[in-house]
């Protein structure tokens, strides 16, 4: 009889150290949830930060554009990113000289102050802060967007990156990847709970055993310690269930079909990982390319360039030419990041996403058109290089939009093997990638004419600022820089300059 109570008095400890072991086991889990949560919410929080400043004050009547060109600098640096309130006909007959506004001209946004409002025909004589001229066209009330409110430097960058169709995949992925974190979440915290309750139910019914047993005697002792052993196992069984997979807690049609869904979601959610950790790759190989990118030019800078006296720098091209033969030259302005090898292709590809030694890179390289002469011979030589988001290759080219810059900056250089030049910078616009422009001329005429008269036409500054009464002729070589522009579709700003020998 004594025997027999020892036992079942030693029971019940045994007991509640199981349910405190096994509840530890379970509650463990609570941590994992809590941290998927926050960076769910973390994740949610930063794709609403990036589309707030896009998507919520057009709900208020202001539409957001980023400025891309210096006519409104220092005022309004490009990078901005501007808020335009739209504004009716009968309002747009209020708006004031000295206002800015918003308007659309040639399939892309332009801001700039109004001059003079007509509004008896309908319409505002515009300019840009940085212009010495008024634009030459006036803005009919059709075009205008609206006055400008507010603009801040900077932020018009980041809206373009993430406004991309790259951007906008990686802000859908983000965003999916948070939700899916949130659901995980709850879905972690829910298991633990069922496997906590279902040990719960398996220590009282151990300890329902024991008062049982503890009422009945010795006879019903000896019974309760065959139940003891079941019940401990049950328990422990309980208890070690609390890390392992749902299939451990049921059987049954009901129990694979949970399995099902639940194999269902978490391949889901780690496509979607995946799919965010790839894009976090992608973004964080671009960094490494632009960063290896500069340090392969700054070095070709320091490698083969040096001062000298005639022109900013000499460059030795034997040692240059012979890491790569396709280098047919060097351009340089000063005060900008242009300072880079010229190559020539055997194809306008083969230098796009290729530097002067041959590595991969997305910056590429500053090359001629395949189909021009290798020596610069040609009347119009199309010289091309990328506009980087990051600054480097051709990305200033648009500055030469803001008359102050191309007056600190009417001229380039280019140097060669054969023989160096002045680029005399007489033009710059904004022009189509399928315009005429870009095809080959390979001897002077009315081809070349039309070129020379229609880019001066066209450009953004006043070339005869510095030039004087502007004379181009037929005999001599021009050439024409290139890149990538965002104020249309297919959009390209070009430099247009004349090759003067230096000698």
């Amino acid at each position: 009889m004594k025997q027999h109570i020892t036992k079942v008095k030693t029971a019940r400890p045994m007991a509640k150290s199981m349910r405190k072991t096994a509840r530890k086991r379970a509650g463990g889990g609570r941590v994992l949830p809590a941290v998927l949560r926050v960076f769910g919410a973390l994740l949610i929080a930063a794709v609403i930060a990036f589309c707030a400043p896009v998507t919520v004050p057009r709900v208020f009547g202001y539409e957001p554009f980023e400025v891309i060109t210096g006519s409104m600098e220092p005022g309004i640096p490009v990078g901005s990113l501007v808020y335009a309130k739209t504004l009716s006909t009968n309002e747009l007959q209020g708006v004031q000289q000295g206002d800015i506004i918003a308007f659309y001209e040639n399939g892309g946004a332009v801001v700039h102050r109004v001059v003079t409002n007509r509004t008896s025909l309908g319409e505002f004589v515009t300019k840009g802060d940085a212009n010495e001229s008024e634009d030459l066209q006036p803005i009919p009330y059709d075009n205008v967007v609206g006055t400008v409110q507010a603009h801040y430097a900077y932020l018009g960058t980041v809206m373009r990156i993430f406004s991309s169709v790259a951007g906008k995949v990686y802000l859908v992925l983000t965003l999916a990847c948070g939700v899916m974190l949130l659901v995980l979440a709850g879905r972690v915290s829910a298991s633990r709970s069922a496997r906590a309750r279902e040990i719960d139910a398996a220590l009282e019914s151990i300890q329902m055993k024991e008062r049982a047993a503890a009422a009945n005697g010795d006879a019903e002792g000896g019974a309760y310690g065959g139940a003891i052993g079941e019940g401990g196992a049950l328990a422990q069984s309980a208890a070690a269930s609390a890390g392992h997979d749902d299939a451990a807690r049921a059987s049954g049609g009901a129990s694979q079909r949970k399995r099902k869904g639940s194999f269902l979601k978490r391949f889901v959610v780690a496509v979607l990982v995946v799919l965010f950790v790839g894009s976090a790759g992608v973004i964080g190989f671009t960094w490494w390319q632009h960063a290896e990118s500069d340090s392969v030019y700054h070095d070709a800078s320091a490698r083969y360039t040096k001062p000298a006296v005639e022109v900013p720098i000499d460059i030795d091209f034997d040692a240059l030419r012979a890491v790569n033969p396709d280098v047919v030259g060097w351009i340089y302005c000063e005060d900008t990041v242009i300072n880079y090898p010229v190559l020539h292709g055997s194809d306008n590809d083969q230098y796009l996403f290729h530097d002067y030694t041959h590595a991969y890179n997305i910056d590429g390289s500053i090359f001629v058109d395949a189909d021009n002469k290798r020596d610069f011979a040609d009347p119009n030589t199309i010289i091309y290089g990328h506009n980087m988001d990051f600054g480097a290759m051709f990305h200033c080219l648009q500055d030469w939009s803001s008359q102050e810059f191309y007056e600190a900056h009417p001229v380039m250089w280019l140097l060669t093997p054969q023989k160096n030049y002045r680029i005399v910078l007489f033009s710059g616009h904004h022009e189509p990638a399928t315009s005429s422009m870009y095809d080959i001329i390979h001897e002077p005429g009315e081809q070349l004419a039309t070129l020379l008269s229609t880019a001066l036409e066209k450009s953004d500054f006043d070339a005869s600022t510095k030039l004087g009464d502007i004379r181009l002729t037929q005999n001599a070589h021009y050439v024409m820089l290139s890149t990538c522009a965002y104020l249309f579709d297919g959009d390209r700003y070009v430099l247009h300059g004349q090759l003067v020998p230096v000698d």
